[in-house]
């Protein structure tokens, strides 16, 4: 034993100072995360402006002789994996409870303790897919703790995600006809995001909860437009205006799912137009009354409608989300066919709009900034501040969308449904034999 410490200490001796380095994390496009590390530094400066108020810091304490390397963390078995699995299988089962999909979902999750750099992110793939990976169970050790550190908190993240899967089609098809109105689908697609994600709170979790969560989501986003790295697109501060406004002053508008839909799509339509209009450089102040921008927008209805459709007539449920975490998968669980009692009971299902009185609404919003660009950049902006075009009520045609109705979500810690009334059927949970995340 002692010759083979001897030989070991020899060793460390030639081999100088020993440093671990682990590899370069995965990039990808988070914003969460990187509003996440925003606020995370306006929450150090706040704490260094109170220490020093408060006096001189203590001396430190000295540096530590030796380098102590932390344990690998223990990989998480297989019963605790399913858990996990199951616990965002129960998001899935309170917050999308209406409503389709043109993408079938898919979640990729991660563990708490690895690729802290990466965040949440929806990615349309081929072959009709929806993957949102980057979803974790406990964030409080990434970047995105402050952004999701509540259960509540957490299945709005995902919510976001999800509207992202409900219109990045639409969008996609519209942009790529109109390349130069990138900026203003990206505006409007996370604008409606974030829209729908406090819109869902208040549907499921109550008004006050969800005033709550827009003034959080609110500081992230005016932190986010602070940063000179900031590229505006992700700015949904005239969104979240008009959806607070909206709870406080009109909350019978929010009288459904359908409804938290609808205006996610006309609130955000008008909040991010009031906010590419104002982004505009002021040589180009006169491109909201263009011709160029009314053919844009004439596009961009036909997206609001094709999102309408997709809605109420998608092929897939968010609800039902096929689940990876650790080489094992939760299956959708849902039977390839429809019974009769499904489709009768989902016969009965009926939303407040249409894809055509959607577009309408789409329409009229746009119609009305145009019009007010005729006049003065400040009209231009009041517009978009006072348009609000109610849903009309109109019923949809029940026999056009048999089969299709459905969606669920919930939060990560907390089952908020009795016991015994929230089943999980056909988990049919198994191990996959590779990787079973999708190649980005």
């Amino acid at each position: 034993m002692s010759a083979q410490l001897s030989r070991l200490q020899a060793f460390l001796a030639g081999a100088g100072e020993l440093e671990v380095v682990a590899p370069a994390p995965a990039i990808r496009p988070d914003y969460f995360g990187r509003f996440a590390k925003l606020m995370g530094a306006t929450v150090v400066v706040a704490h260094v402006a109170t220490a020093a108020a408060a006096g001189p810091a203590p001396d430190p304490a000295p540096a530590a002789a030796v380098r102590t390397v932390a344990a690998a963390p223990s990989a998480p078995d297989r019963a605790s994996t399913q858990a996990t699995i199951i616990s965002v299988k129960k998001i899935a089962a309170r917050y999308l409870s209406d409503g389709r999909s043109p993408l079938k979902p898919v979640i990729t999750m991660l563990n708490p303790d690895e690729n802290l750099d990466v965040g949440p992110t929806a990615s349309a793939l081929p072959e009709d897919k929806c993957v949102i990976d980057g979803v974790r169970a406990d964030y409080s050790k990434t970047d995105l703790g402050i952004v999701a550190a509540t259960p509540e908190q957490r299945a709005q993240v995902l919510v976001h995600e999800s509207m992202h899967c409900r219109l990045g089609p639409a969008l996609l098809r519209y942009v790529a006809q109109n390349p130069s109105a990138a900026s203003f689908a990206v505006t409007f697609s996370e604008s409606s995001a974030d829209a729908m994600a406090i819109l869902t709170t208040a549907r499921k979790d109550g008004a006050p909860a969800a005033l709550a969560a827009l003034d959080h989501w609110y500081k992230i986003r005016e932190a986010e437009a602070a940063s000179p790295d900031s590229d505006g697109l992700h700015d949904s501060r005239e969104t979240l205006k008009r959806i607070r406004e909206l709870l406080t002053s009109a909350p019978e508008r929010l009288n459904s799912d359908g409804a938290a839909f609808a205006l996610a799509i006309t609130e955000g339509l008008a909040g991010a137009s009031k906010t590419y209009a104002t982004a505009l450089p002021s040589d180009r102040k006169d491109y909201i009354a263009s011709p160029e921008f009314k053919s844009q927008m004439t596009g961009f209805h036909q997206a609001v409608e094709e999102m309408a459709r997709g809605y109420l007539e998608g092929s897939y449920d968010l609800g039902a989300p096929e689940i990876t975490l650790n080489d094992q998968t939760l299956s959708p669980g849902a039977p390839p066919t429809s019974s009769t009692w499904q489709l009768l009971g989902k016969k009965l299902g009926e939303q407040p709009f249409t894809a055509a009185s959607l577009r309408q609404q789409a329409e009229a919003i746009t119609g009305s900034i145009i019009n007010a660009a005729r006049g003065s950049t400040s009209q231009i902006l009041a517009a978009a501040e006072t348009t609000s075009v109610a849903a009309p009520a109109t019923r949809i045609n029940a026999a056009a969308v048999i089969g299709r109705l459905r969606s669920h979500l919930n939060s990560i810690y907390v089952d908020p449904v009795p016991d015994g009334e929230a089943q999980v059927p056909d988990l049919d949970i198994r191990s996959t034999p590779g990787p079973a995340q999708p190649a980005m």
